[in-house]
């Protein structure tokens, strides 16, 4: 499996646990708000292979835990590293916020 901090490339080919068909990346790092109202940040964004992208109710939001195989691995370039590490901060700065959150609450 990928280290803990990185991000699959776009194009990447997965498999999700329990999962029996291929699914392409197609975004990283997605604000989806469930209709609950809550707003979840989901590592990736992704569609059915080979069917790809059918209509926006046949995406699926899953994150870096939920990848069982990585079948193949998209392109990466500076850009895409770049981004990796600007998501990572971002991860970061957010765990500590919610650390920071919960002992003022304690």
């Amino acid at each position: 499996m990928e280290k803990e901090n990185s991000l699959l490339p776009i194009g990447s080919v997965v498999y999700l646990k329990e999962g029996t068909v291929k699914m392409v990346i197609i975004g990283r790092s997605n604000l989806l708000t469930l209709p609950e109202k809550e707003t979840v940040l989901f590592d990736y964004s992704a569609v059915i292979y080979p069917l790809g992208y059918v209509g926006e109710k046949e995406i699926y939001f899953f994150n870096k835990n939920d990848v069982d195989k990585i079948e193949f691995k998209g392109y990466s370039d500076s850009e895409n590293e770049q981004f990796v590490k600007i998501c990572l901060i971002i991860k970061i700065n957010q765990k500590i916020f919610l650390f920071k959150e919960m002992l003022m609450n304690f």
